[in-house]
Parts: structure tokens; sequence; C-alpha cells
């Protein structure tokens, strides 16, 4: 116990706040313990005024352990805390809020009295304590870290073992793969039911952990290996492969994209370091993490390299050691982005397809107030006079949606429908960059719909494939044809079919207030870079193909787009595929069977199917890695006729030309999942 508190303590302690900053909070403090510049009428749901009041009390309590700086001030200093916790504990605020109530008073409420529990009353002690009861231990996954900090704090003020003992206990039953909330067995992270949430609550989940894993080492309280284990394969396996640089994908936060410094990942190089010594077979992906998440892409760790889809949160990610791409699907198996306390209030189709594309990471860094939240990137809308409201407890209309992978190369794919629109979608994603499909796109409605290629901000010089440049600052709106391409912050996007495409860049102007009433009603304006596909009004069987280039000159645009060389083999309702011939890489979504009847019109290239699905072939060692899933979760076997002769292990069936392959799809919390063959070239 004596180990416990001391570290907790030590944490609490941080390093001695600045001089003036304590003099000034101070020097305005109350007679009665209060601060006048602090509203504690404030009813703000999301940002709750009385709660400073527990944050300059921290600041005096870090400054009256601080002996060597404040030794002069210690009387004063303890008075003031005495006079702060009185006020507080007479009044006892309650918030609209019960996160404040329950959790957020209370975690620095713990603070304060640790480290000013030698001047505190013995009715100051009993006062606190049972504030900081109602931290209660039944709750899940982030919210059920946060009330265990508080319980082993409370444990240790009270010299309660058993209070500490249950808290620990519940934390490290907490780091378990669940169909619920918390950590998912593809590594991702929900909170607020079937909700992606690993860049915000699973953030902080993600922060604390290893704390509580450090804390207890070498005591009694300490976690198994097993449980130290899975809380390094949430980290590894699935966090890292969320952050590019210093920030999370924006689609992994949840309403929290509507927060200044959303996303923001530096602070967990701590956690990270601390996991260094807490899981020692992993010492060095941990190292190599925080040290990317410190100094950035010159830290002397390399970025990552690869592809992931997070099956349980239609989710995918895809990692270029000079860029970073993802996208976010809809199906009904998650929960869209929610809205929370009058936050992302506009966040309706942040589950729509859209498809982030990160160089250094700050490319949508504060574009949030600004963004025409009816033009996301990547999403086919229709375009309705304003930006739909987030409605908490939606969920995407079709449960086809999700992507296969090898963990180098992937494809993801989703029946796409809202309302009266529809559309097929598509991301094909190689080496060089990514290609992206849409077909039989159809909207009953009345406005026009389009399909948005990016929004982001503007950097630098536009460059036209025709030759046309437009320099910073200068307002572009222009209008490309296919086959033609613009360059924009080392990205090159090439349109091959469809109707081209509208290229703006422009100042936009919005608040943060819009989006989140935490904030005030100041007007912010940004220079912002958007392209959108236009498909008209009541479109029937419209369709897009497009090119992204990430890391490319502007110069280097016809060569890139040489070495690139992708052939789209069908973009059709019944498929959409691509073939890469430098590479001999096929990728193909199959929205039914292509085994008979429409197989016939599919170029030979493809493989032929018994039931929808989506299909990877990439040769390897004079044979192909063949990679399959059912992006709608169903389970049971699937038949697919390669073409080419291969041998394996028993599923195979080699034909005259073909070879026939049996994959038992996976099922449970595994349904969605991508199944790799190693197929053998025939002798």
């Amino acid at each position: 116990m004596k180990k416990i508190k001391r570290r907790l303590r030590a944490r609490v302690e941080g390093r001695a706040p600045a001089r003036s900053s304590v003099l000034a909070v101070l020097g305005a403090q109350r007679g009665d313990g209060s601060w006048p510049d602090i509203d504690y009428a404030n009813r703000n749901r999301a940002n709750w005024q009385p709660a400073g009041h527990m944050g300059k009390l921290l600041i005096l309590a870090r400054a009256l352990v601080s002996t060597e700086a404040f030794g002069a001030e210690h009387g004063a200093l303890a008075a003031a805390v005495g006079r702060g916790l009185d006020f507080w504990f007479e009044k006892d605020f309650i918030c609209p809020n019960w996160w404040y109530n329950d959790i957020g008073v209370p975690r620095q409420l713990y603070r304060v009295m640790l480290l000013a529990e030698g001047t505190l009353t013995p009715a100051q002690m009993h006062a606190g304590l049972k504030i900081l009861e109602r931290a209660k231990l039944g709750m899940t996954g982030q919210n059920l870290v946060w009330v265990a900090e508080v319980t082993i704090a409370r444990g240790c003020l009270a010299g309660d073992a058993a209070v500490v003992a249950e808290a620990f206990d519940r934390v490290e039953r907490e780091i378990r793969v669940s169909t619920g909330e918390g950590i998912q067995r593809d590594w991702s992270f929900h909170q607020h039911g079937d909700q992606l949430y690993s860049g915000g609550y699973g953030r902080g989940f993600s922060a604390d952990v290893p704390y509580f894993a450090a804390l207890a080492a070498g005591t009694s309280f300490a976690f198994s290996p097993q449980k130290v284990s899975l809380l390094s394969h949430y980290i590894l396996d699935g966090q890292q492969w969320m952050i590019r640089r210093r920030r999370f994908d924006y689609s992994a936060c949840g309403r929290e994209i509507c927060r200044r410094g959303a996303a923001n990942a530096r602070s967990l190089a701590g956690a990270w370091r601390t996991m260094i010594s807490v899981d020692p077979e992993r010492a060095d992906e941990f190292r190599r993490f925080a040290l990317r998440l410190e100094k950035g892409a010159d830290g002397g760790s390399p970025p990552l390299s690869g592809h992931r889809h997070f099956w349980r949160s239609d989710f995918t990610v895809h990692h270029r050691p000079l860029w970073y791409a993802s996208v976010r699907l809809t199906s009904p198996r998650l929960l869209q982005t929610e809205t929370c306390n009058e936050e992302n209030l506009f966040g309706a189709l942040l589950s729509d397809g859209v498809n982030y594309l990160f160089m250094d990471g700050n490319e949508y860094d504060g574009i949030f107030p600004v963004w025409d939240w009816r033009r996301l990137p990547g999403i086919t809308v229709e375009m309705r006079a304003e930006a739909p409201r987030t409605r908490n407890g939606a969920r995407g209309a079709d449960a086809f949606a999700g992507g296969v992978s090898d963990g180098r190369y992937g494809c993801s794919a989703m029946i796409f429908r809202r309302k009266t629109l529809r559309a097929r979608k598509a991301w094909f994603f190689l080496d060089q960059g990514y290609l992206c499909l849409g077909t039989g796109i159809e909207c009953a409605g009345d406005n026009d719909v389009i399909t948005s290629v990016t929004q982001c901000l503007r950097r630098g010089t536009i460059r036209f494939g025709s030759g046309k440049t437009a320099a910073a600052g200068e307002t572009v709106h222009q209008t490309l044809s296919p086959g033609e391409w613009v360059h924009h912050n080392q990205v090159a996007y090439l349109f091959l079919r469809g109707k081209g495409a509208t290229v703006n860049a422009e100042p936009q102007t919005g608040s943060w207030y819009a989006i989140n009433h935490m904030y005030a009603k100041k007007e912010v304006r940004r220079d912002v870079f958007s392209m959108w596909i236009e498909h008209g009004r009541q479109p029937q069987g419209e369709e897009y193909a497009y090119v992204v280039l990430p890391a490319v000159d502007p110069d280097e645009v016809d060569a890139a787009r040489q070495a690139f060389g992708i052939e789209i083999l069908a973009n059709r309702e019944d498929c959409q595929a691509i073939r890469q011939p430098r590479t001999g890489i096929v990728q193909a979504v199959f929205y039914q069977a292509s085994a008979n009847g429409a197989a016939d019109a599919l170029p030979p290239e493809l493989p032929r199917v018994d039931r929808p699905c989506l299909v990877q072939l990439v040769p390897q060692g004079g044979g192909l890695i063949l990679s399959v899933c059912n992006p709608a979760g169903k389970n049971g076997p699937l038949t697919i006729e390669v073409p080419g002769r291969y041998r394996g292990d028993g599923r195979i069936e080699t034909k005259k030309d073909t070879s026939v392959v049996r994959v038992i799809l996976p099922k449970g919390d595994l349904a969605g999942s991508c199944v790799c063959v190693d197929l053998r070239a025939c002798e």
C-alpha cells in the first residue's frame, strides 16, 4: 500500500508550477475560498466552469509540496487549499452532466487530497472521501479506468487495501477482448455502444492502463502476463496503426473531432515508454513507437508501412513511409459518430466513406470550423441546403462493408445507402497510391449529387496537367475533364472516368461554436483546397474513377502515373476490380456470385466466386497470396476459381487452366475478417 501510494503521489506531483501562476491564483482567492473569475452557477454540460475551482486548487497543492520553490508560502498555500476545499464541500456543486460529478471532479479532488494530505483536517478528509465515493466501479471501457483511478487513490487515502485491490482487479479484468465496449478482436476500441472510439475513449484507455500496470508492478496487485500481452496487442497492433506522425486518424476520434487539438497523440509517448518496462518482450516496438511520437519524422524511428482493415469497426488504414490514407465505412453493425453535450453537431456523414490522406499529419489541423460538412473527403452525398445534424443511434443501411488485406496491400468497399441515394464505392490501395471507384450512383432527391474527392487546408501552389498554375492565395474554381490531373501539397489527383472534377481553392469561414457549443462564436477563416465530382440531379447509373498519387513532385506526375499503371477491369454494379500489370496484383469486389451468368462478361484475369466477397491476388515466389473476406460478416464456405494452376493444403482442386480453392470464412467476433491462403505454383 505504501509503495502504491508513493508512486501515485509522485505521478500527481509532477513539476513545480510556475511561480507567477501560483501567486496569481493565491492572490485572487476570496476569503470564502472561491475565485471571482469562475461562474459557479454555470450549467454548461461540455465545459462546466465550476470544475475550474478544482484546477486552481491543484495548482496550489502542487506548489504546497514544492518546498524548495514555495517554502516561504507554505502556510498561505495550506490555508488557501483548506479554504477552497471547505467552500466546495459546503456548496457541493452538481453538474447537469454526470461525468463531472462521478469522474471529472473526483479525479481532480483526489490529486489535491494526496498532495495536501498532511495539512487537511479529519473533517476535510471525511468530506473529500465521500465525494470520491461517487466514482463507482460499475462502468466499462475508459470510464471504468477513470473511476478505478479515483478508487485506488481513495483506498490509499483511507488506508483500505480491499478498496485498492478491487480497483486494480477491475482494471485488469477490463483488459480483455470484448464484443461489447472496450478492446475488440481486431484491436480497435468501442465506447458508447458499438462505436469506433480508438482515438477518443480508446486513447485515454491506452494512456492510462499502462500506468496502472506500472503502478501495480512488484506488488500483490500486479497484472498477469496474459493481461500485459493483451494490452501490448491493443496498443501496438491497434492504436499504433491509427496514428500518423503525432496525430490520431480523425475517423477514430468520435465526437472529439470537434475539439481544438483533437487527435493529438504526442502525449501518449510517456505511456509507451512505461510499456517498455511492463512488457520487455515488445520493448523495442514500444521504444520505436515512443520515438516517433516524441521526435516526429526525424526521430530515428522509421514510419510504419503496411495495410490493416479493422473488421470490427468498418475502418481501413494504409501506411507508406511518406504518406498515410484511411477509409471509414458504414454498416448496420456499427453506430455512426455520435453527438453529445452539444459536440459534433454536423457529423452525420462522418461514416459515409470519409477518406483522409496525411503527408505531414497537419492537412486538416483546425479545418473543422470552416469545413463544408456536406463535402467530407471521399463521400458521395446529396447536396442539401445544409449539412445534416448528427443523430445518435444512426447506423448504416447495408451490411456489405468491409476490407481485404494481406498486411501490405488491400481494398475496401461498401454498398452505400442514405435515404434515396445509392452508390457502390471501392478503394484499392497499393504502394504508390490508390484508386477510387464508384458505380451505380443514383438518387431520387431534388438536390445535386457529388462525390467529394478532398477537402483539406490549402498549401502552396496548385498545378494542373494543362500547365496552368495557381499561386498561394489565388482563388481557384476550375473544371477538369476525364484524363486530366491536378497537383496540390505533394499529391496528384488523376481523373479517369465520369464527369471530371471541380477544383476549388478559396477562404472558408465558420466558427468552433457552430460545431461545438463549448466554444465562442468568434469567426474562423482558413484557406481550403477542395475537389469534387458532379453527378447532377437525380442521377441514374453514374460512376467515377480517380487515382490519388501521394509524395509526387508536380514535374513527375506523368511518370508516376505510368509507374502506377492500374487497369480498371470492372466498374459495374456486380463487380469492381483492378489489376496492376507491373506487379500482377489483382483486387476485386464481388457484390454477387460470379460463378456463372455474369461471369462470362468479366475479364479472364479475374477469379470466379460463388458468393459475394472481396478478393486480392498478390504474386509471390512463383505462387500467389490469395486473400478473401465476406464484407457482410457472413461465415461459411466460399469457393474461388483462380486463373492458373496451383497446389496447396488440400483445399485446392486443380483443373486444366484454373485452380478451385475452398475457404471457410470466420464466424463470431472474427466474422468479416480476412483469410489468406498461400497458393504454390504447380511444377
